[in-house]
This record gives C-alpha cells, sequence and structure tokens, in this order.
C-alpha cells in the first residue's frame, strides 16, 4: 500500500511533545528570546513563521494558521507553536485578522515572516493585504517552483513546499507541535509524478480529502510557514507579494 511523502516514523520523531517538562518548559532546547527591543530602535528582535491555508470556514474546514519560532541553528530547531483554526470567516475578515496580527507582533518585536495559499479563495485576501501594505508571500501551488530543491524535478510551488518541510524534518531542523489533525494530515499527503514530463508532484488534494474526510488545511499551512522562510532568504524587497 502506498504510504505518506513524509513517514508517519519521521513525523513522530520531530514531535515536541517529548520535549516538554512541567508547565510547557522545554527540554533539551534554549529558552525563547526575549522581545524586548532597545527603545531607539524598530528593529524586531525575533522572527516567526507563519503559513495561511485559506477555506471558507464551513463545515469541517477551517482556514489554519501554522507558526514557527525561529531560532539560530546552533540554538536548536525551530519550534511549531500551536495552530489557529477559524471558521465562518469571510475573506476580509481573514485579510484584517493577518494585518491585526502582523502589527501585534510587530509591536512586540516579533517580525512575521507570512506566506498565504493563493491559489483559489486567497487571492482576496491577498489582494487586500496589498492595499493594506503589509508584507506576505502569496504561493499559488500550480505556480513554479523556486530552485529550493537541487537537482530534484519539481513540478508546482506544493510539491517543493513539501520538499522543503520534509528535508528539513530529516535535519531535525524543526520540532512539530503535538496537534493530532496535522499529524495525521502530514503523514496522508502523497507523492506522485506529473505524467506530462515525469516531474514530482504532490497528489491531488481531492484524493488526501477523500481518504481523510476532510482537507489537508494543517498540513499545508505547516508547510507554507517553513516555505516562507526560504522565499524570505531570496527576497531582496521589503514588500514581498
Amino acid at each position: 500500500e502506498q504510504i505518506g511523502f513524509i513517514s508517519l516514523e519521521l513525523i513522530e520523531r520531530c514531535q515536541g511533545e517529548s520535549r516538554l517538562g512541567m508547565g510547557g518548559v522545554r527540554l533539551g532546547t534554549v529558552p525563547m528570546r526575549s522581545a524586548s527591543r532597545d527603545d531607539d530602535t524598530d528593529t524586531p528582535t525575533r522572527i516567526r513563521a507563519m503559513g495561511v491555508d485559506i477555506s471558507r470556514g464551513v463545515g469541517a474546514d477551517a482556514t489554519v494558521y501554522a507558526y514557527f519560532e525561529v531560532y539560530d541553528r546552533e540554538d536548536g530547531p525551530d519550534i511549531q507553536l500551536p495552530f489557529n483554526a477559524i471558521y465562518d470567516e469571510d475573506l476580509m475578515a481573514t485579510a484584517a485578522r493577518i494585518k491585526d496580527e502582523y502589527e501585534e507582533r510587530l509591536k512586540e518585536g516579533i517580525l512575521l515572516v507570512i506566506a498565504i495559499d493563493d491559489t483559489g479563495l486567497g487571492g482576496g485576501v491577498t489582494d487586500r493585504l496589498k492595499q493594506d501594505n503589509i508584507p506576505f508571500f502569496a504561493v499559488n501551488f500550480n505556480h513554479k517552483p523556486k530552485g529550493f530543491c537541487g537537482l530534484k524535478e519539481v513540478a508546482n510551488a506544493r510539491a517543493e513546499m513539501y520538499f522543503v518541510l520534509k528535508s528539513e524534518l530529516l535535519e531535525g531542523a524543526i520540532q512539530l507541535t503535538n496537534n493530532q489533525d496535522a499529524l495525521q494530515e502530514l503523514a496522508s499527503v502523497r507523492l506522485d509524478v506529473s505524467k506530462t514530463n515525469g516531474s514530482y508532484k504532490m497528489e491531488d488534494k481531492s484524493l488526501t480529502k477523500k481518504r481523510l474526510g476532510r482537507s489537508p488545511n494543517y498540513a499545508d499551512a505547516t508547510a507554507l510557514a517553513r516555505y516562507a522562510l526560504r522565499l524570505k532568504a531570496i527576497e531582496k524587497n521589503e514588500l514581498f507579494f
């Protein structure tokens, strides 16, 4: 039987539960950096990645926000924070939520590096955020990859972001939060091959949804958050889009 692109064993190895002590204190990792700043500078002292998988929020389908607290590599893995899943919220309210969160975190000395699913419904959200001059990366899953996978022939951005996520898990560069829906989704997304040119792609989301009974929104949001950091590393402009 075909198994997921990211194995359950790898996912479980990178879960955060076994590395948490009483009260959520991390064991074997450095404390979270202070968010304090010098009064004379507006430069954020911390970076947090955020991936947003957009939906209409109807029924079991939520707009999901995934986050990673970003550390220098010598300080240990980047830590995934709890998800935020929002139901029954229209696209303009979603855009307002992202704008407010970006601005609030900036006041705390945290720079949010944001990637948003721009494939379908997300276009309405990203258009509004552009008007508000909020920096983010709009990721259309069907667009060309950026070249983060080396010599691998990857069909599109969605496949590339999952290859990025898997490589970081294999390297021990990230620690996943213990959310069972997310872990189940990550283990369910399967690899496929394009019939036109033989390049790698992820299976159609409708197939994953059929097996799970829901869309893999938590998994996509997680991959988007990691992809945001790769996009930021090659971006020269302050306002990304």
